[in-house]
């Protein structure tokens, strides 16, 4: 008996399902819903770069090996506030440390492995960006070179490039530089945003990415409003942190939705492509 794998969007689907599991557990500090979202976050990723590897092996490969040292950076940095960190004084209740009494000193040594897979991740965009460019200066086809994003990368691509500044924003952010990581976090948003439109915009539109893309959206603003009750207003502003938990909740539903949309979409279209003789009936009644 062989088991049918799963598709590489439903693949996708659940990632985005998993970031928000993560970082709706890590805000909320609640070790029990954050470290096993963080763990199936990192092996739906390292299974949709094994799957690039297989039948892609493009510029998306590298961004996917960057996204996944952003991941383990990430749920290092998280593992490092949930077993050696204090619970916020706002919260009404206290699941961490996991391990009891805070250790000021290992949490250091889990921010300092953080920070050096964010640069080694973003080292490895810089490397792959110089050497995209060098071959898109070779590239004479005019036609070919316009169905790149600004001359560039594949719509694909551009839509994960966002990881890059993405990596920025975070390292900025463990750095307390809250005007840098505000400034990157806002630009993978339009990254993000432009990605949306753009599969939109395509004859026929692509709605399944376009709404996956609304969903990370909502993701980032609300790391965005969470880092920013985290650094300048210094955790005095408890509301804010329930409204990134109401948008994280909210991409919850909506990932939801649309996988239902879609699967419905696909049986639909099963049945029409095995008994066409179905669609004509529908259209004579």
């Amino acid at each position: 008996m062989v088991l049918a794998q799963p598709g590489p969007d439903r693949i996708e689907a659940a990632q985005l399902i998993a970031w928000l599991l993560k970082d709706l557990g890590w805000v909320l500090v609640v070790p029990f819903i954050s470290l096993p979202a963080a763990a199936f976050a990192i092996l739906s990723s390292t299974y949709i770069l094994y799957h690039s590897f297989r039948t892609d092996r493009s510029s998306t490969s590298v961004l996917l090996v960057a996204e996944l040292l952003w991941l383990l950076g990430n749920s290092a940095w998280m593992l490092s506030e949930m077993l050696w960190d204090l619970t916020p004084d706002d919260l009404p209740w206290s699941f961490a440390p996991v391990i009891q009494g805070s250790n000021k000193a290992l949490y250091d040594k889990g921010v300092l492995f953080t920070l050096a897979l964010f640069r080694l991740g973003l080292f490895v965009i810089l490397v792959a960006f110089v050497v995209l460019c060098i071959r898109q200066c070779y590239l004479s086809d005019a036609h070919q070179r316009s169905c790149y994003v600004f001359g560039l990368v594949s719509e694909k691509t551009y839509s994960r490039s966002f990881v890059a500044l993405w990596i920025a924003k975070d390292m900025f952010w463990v750095l307390e530089d809250y005007r840098m990581a505000l400034a990157m976090g806002v630009l993978a948003l339009c990254v993000v945003f432009d990605s949306a439109r753009r599969f939109r915009a395509k004859d026929p539109p692509d709605t399944h990415s376009a709404y996956l893309m609304v969903v990370e959206m909502l993701w980032i603003l609300g790391n965005i409003i969470w880092m920013s009750e985290f650094i300048p207003l210094k955790m005095i502003h408890p509301v804010l942190r329930m409204v990134s938990v109401g948008l994280f909740v909210f991409g919850l539903f909506m990932v939801k939705r649309i996988t239902v949309t879609r699967k419905e979409g696909l049986q639909k279209m099963r049945v029409l492509l095995s008994d066409p003789s179905s669609s004509t009936c529908c259209d004579k009644q």
